[in-house]
């Protein structure tokens, strides 16, 4: 009785702000200062506590285990609302879920921050996924409210008190600080943040020249007006050239990895065997709640993981199947004019496959390819859905099973758990975004035209455009082939009309040119360089890399001119066959390195050739041409 009497008393003294909490335990100020805002109420006892300390509390009450949960949460529900009464659901929703803090408690004490608040839930409030876009803005805006606070030593100011012209120089020091801007190398430490911290600067200015139009009050909206003008013609110069070229910097500097094709494999083979398993456990009808809760969550966690990883599709995209966009699926192609033009092996897949329609990125319709094994899988998580606590509320086919959620498992938890322990040799490169500039790379190889490069981009979800701009990685090996071959070609007198009509694989270097290797290259075992392949594979065109072995005197590093038109004098030269156990023994020892497209160096060639009988007629220079010429006869035959 007494404490509830004290919590009514607490309550006014917080819905006040003034007067004296009356609590139950209170922190020495030496360990750990409390603030009121810091103490709530015991769900059970009414005793007033340090939240953070509420777990070594001792209820007087005898509460049932299961009713202990949430503890810190249900004490904040029994404080004096912050939020006004007057608000809409959906900002009453989107205020009360964020985490309590001081930031929260900013945002919920600011008017214009509440404003802002109302307007982007007015704006975004029919998809409820974008609650947490409005509270990242918000959060935004409190954090720079309480920087304003520290910085200028006013703790009760608010963010209208900063939209002025005359505070802007202050904003700027506040948005430099709260970002980790460094004065030496004018770079942020967070640059993201302050480019979105001045796009909703400017979208508050002109909420604050809303209201003033409306009050009809001048001179604040003077201030708006002034505050944004600042805003466009400073705030570039400022703060956003320097957040830009950090994070051009950034993106420069880091390595552009992709996943090996190795990875992949291991990935695909590891979820599937996850899912099979999972599924024969869900199959068996006398298991107990908790195994079929735990055997749903892994079976929708592999599922959803191959689903992203076969479509390459986005994972937020794949982790919002519908139940209604997957039941109206569609399960082989319909019939149209173009089947007419597949082949067999084309027909029977079109048969074997399903194919959903999803929501994309900017609301566009996206495909998503489903295998049978696949349909087998999602049925069983559909049909098991009540069984494992799933809220018949929840739209989503790979849903959320914890308190009744309306949500659903992110895709990205699920592709990095996987990845991490399906043995992969990087499963860091195994996310959505590197699987999708993965294919979009790999596919250069096949010398798509425009029509079937549409159909690779529109599956992915893009235009061409999108496609060739920002998913293709910058290619080193297309670059130095093809480009060297073009700036070769320029050199020479007349190569504008030998060029002409001609297309990348036409065009020819002449075998006169010159190789140079690198003087270190004979003692370190380096990767073969795509200049030198492309110039040797231009050189060799007339004879079989793997066949012939060309012999030069002394002067071995320059290439036999074969241009009849040519003045020089050619040179004599020996050609040697190889023979079976000479090629066995070099496959045998460097075959691996062959496929990666590296060469072996001289120490590790001279190490084969002592334990190689067969190869004590041939230098080591001839073996590790051999090696190259089988690299240009492999990237020969992929283009």
């Amino acid at each position: 009785m007494r404490n509830i009497g004290n919590h009514r008393h607490n309550c006014k003294v917080l819905r006040e702000g003034k007067g004296e909490l009356i609590v139950t335990y209170r922190p020495s100020p030496s360990g750990y200062p409390a603030k009121p805002s810091d103490y709530g109420p015991c769900p059970n006892c009414y005793a007033y506590l340090v939240k953070r300390e509420m777990w070594k509390h001792r209820c007087p009450e005898k509460v049932p285990q299961t009713q202990r949960r949430k503890v810190i949460q249900s004490s904040n529900l029994l404080l004096p609302a912050t939020v006004s009464t007057d608000m809409s659901q959906h900002l009453q929703r989107v205020l009360s879920s964020m985490k309590s803090d001081s930031v929260a408690r900013c945002i919920k004490s600011d008017a214009l921050i509440v404003e802002v608040a109302s307007k982007e839930c007015f704006k975004l409030g029919h998809n409820s996924e974008q609650d947490s876009y409005i509270r990242e803005k918000l959060r935004e805006l409190g954090r720079l409210v309480l920087q304003l606070r520290e910085t200028f030593g006013d703790e009760n100011a608010s963010l209208l008190d900063f939209i002025n012209p005359e505070k802007f120089q202050q904003v700027l020091k506040s948005v430099r600080t709260m970002c980790g801007f460094s004065d030496s190398s004018h770079t942020y430490i967070n640059p993201s943040l302050a480019l979105k911290v001045g796009h909703t600067l400017k979208k508050v200015s002109t909420v604050v020249k809303g209201q003033a139009l409306e009050r009809g009050d001048d001179i604040l909206f003077q201030r708006a007006s002034g505050f944004l003008d600042l805003c466009g013609i400073r705030w570039t110069e400022e703060i956003s050239s320097h957040a830009l070229r950090t994070l051009y910097q950034r993106k420069r500097n880091s390595p552009q990895l992709l996943p090996l094709t190795s990875d992949i494999v291991c990935l695909a083979n590891y979820t599937k065997s996850v899912a099979a398993k999972q599924l024969s456990i869900l199959q068996n009808k006398g298991l107990c709640k908790q195994d079929l809760h735990s055997a749903w969550v892994k079976l929708a966690e592999a599922t959803l993981t191959r689903v992203i990883t076969f479509n390459r599709r986005r994972q937020g995209e794949a982790s919002k199947l519908k139940l209604v966009d997957y039941e109206s699926c569609s399960i082989g192609a319909k019939e149209t004019a173009l089947e007419e033009t597949l082949t067999t092996f084309e027909k029977t897949l079109c048969k074997s496959l399903s194919r959903v329609e999803i929501v994309g990125k900017r609301g566009n319709t996206v495909p998503v390819i489903l295998t049978s094994d696949m349909r087998t899988q999602i049925d069983m998580l559909v049909a098991t859905r009540d069984q494992a606590g799933i809220s018949a509320d929840n739209p989503y086919v790979f849903a959320r099973t914890c308190y009744g959620s309306l949500s659903f498992i992110r895709g990205a938890d699920c592709l990095r758990k996987l990845s991490e322990t399906s043995g992969a040799d990087k499963p860091e490169t195994l996310r959505s975004t590197r699987l999708r500039k993965h294919i979009a790379t790999v596919s250069q190889i096949l010398h798509l035209d425009e029509n079937e490069l549409e159909v690779l981009a529109k599956f992915m979800g893009h235009d061409i455009r999108t496609h060739r701009a920002y998913y293709r990685l910058p290619d080193e090996t297309m670059q130095l082939a093809k480009m060297t071959k073009f700036l070769l070609n320029l050199e020479k007198p007349g190569s504008l009309t030998e060029m002409k009509g001609k297309s990348w694989k036409d065009m020819q270097v002449s075998a006169n040119e010159e190789v140079v290797e690198d003087p270190g290259d004979a003692d370190s075992n380096d990767e073969c360089s795509d200049a030198d392949v492309e110039d040797n594979a231009a050189a060799q065109e007339l004879q079989e890399p793997e066949a012939m072995l060309e012999e030069t005197d002394d002067n071995a590093s320059k290439v036999r001119s074969t241009t009849s038109s040519s003045n020089v004098p050619q040179k004599t030269t020996k050609r040697k066959a190889w023979s079976t156990d000479e090629r066995d023994a070099i496959m045998k020892h460097f075959s691996g390195l062959i496929l990666r497209n590296k060469l072996p160096g001289k120490t590790e060639i001279e190490s084969v050739m002592v334990k190689e009988k067969s190869l004590h007629s041939r230098s080591w220079r001839n073996i590790k041409d051999f090696c190259r010429n089988c690299i240009v006869s492999k990237s020969r035959k992929l283009h």
